[in-house]
């Protein structure tokens, strides 16, 4: 019988993991803001889902050992391909992480349905993670695909702010708006002219402005700033139309995605990164 299984590492104390696996008030955090628990060996767990309706699982808390273990029975579910199958929560210290070994065990068959159920466990997990060391899931109905898959790919970046040193702020400032659609924002500093980018202080990601400074050169990189992007192909076909150079088409990086090299009006290279 085919199984699900998944490693998830998160910088938080096993005890504080497995208060999340096994307290109604964990669950809610981080999977499914619809549930009751019953948090003992032999007690059922109720858990609610809304996807245009409201849909449950219902599980019996088979095997809890504090603070590593927490093992469930499916007993009812609004997806039959889980009746019968059991959850299992693993988890180790290693440092000053704890290491959650999920499995979801006994499918009948891999197919379309157990594909989907796959990909859920994967988001609701990283939920978990981000629950434990932000304080903050992204449960249900509160799914919110864009901040986890962020939240993976920005966790712990040192990146705090960058400035991009130009020479002309008038050619330079409708380049950066026209390639990546923003509208930039004067900052106030007498001595110096600086262009912000949009910046959310709250959300990942490193802020940063255009920079007109006397004494400053620009195009003499040593630092090289890449901006994200859906599809870097999209932002690099405007690059030429909008006075800059594309100095090397996207190209793959593996697993880490794709990257163009570009450069502004400035002469300034800038790097564009997609997933795609």
């Amino acid at each position: 019988m085919p199984d699900i299984m998944h490693l998830v590492r998160a910088r938080a104390l096993p005890k504080r993991a497995y208060q999340a696996l096994t307290t109604v008030e964990g669950i809610r955090a981080w999977w499914t803001r619809d549930a009751e628990l019953d948090s003992q060996v032999g007690g059922t767990g109720k858990f609610r889902f809304s996807y245009k309706g409201v849909f449950a699982t219902t599980v019996r808390i088979e095997d809890l050992e504090p603070p590593t273990r927490v093992v469930w029975k499916t007993v009812a579910s609004f997806r039959p391909e889980w009746v019968g199958t059991t959850i299992m929560f693993d988890l180790r210290v290693d440092g000053d992480d704890t290491v959650i070994s999920f499995a979801h065990r006994d499918f009948k068959e891999a197919d379309e349905a157990y594909a989907v159920t796959t990909t859920g466990w994967g988001y609701y997990l990283v939920s978990l993670q981000q629950y434990l060391e932000t304080g903050e899931g992204a449960p249900s109905p509160d799914i919110d695909f864009a901040r986890v898959i962020k939240g993976v790919a920005m966790k712990n970046n040192p990146v705090g702010w960058f400035e991009i040193y130009v020479q002309d702020m008038e050619r330079a400032k409708p380049f950066y708006e026209k390639v990546f659609g923003v509208s930039l924002a004067k900052l106030d500093n007498p001595e110096i002219e600086m262009w912000a980018f949009p910046m959310e202080m709250e959300h990942y990601g490193a802020p940063g402005a255009l920079v007109r400074m006397p004494g400053f050169s620009s195009g003499q990189n040593s630092v090289l700033v890449y901006f994200s992007c859906e599809d870097c192909a999209s932002e690099e076909a405007k690059v030429e139309r909008c006075g800059g150079k594309v100095v090397k088409k996207k190209f793959s990086i593996g697993e880490y995605g794709h990257i163009s090299l570009v450069t502004d009006t400035e002469g300034n290279m800038i790097g564009l990164h997609s997933m795609q």
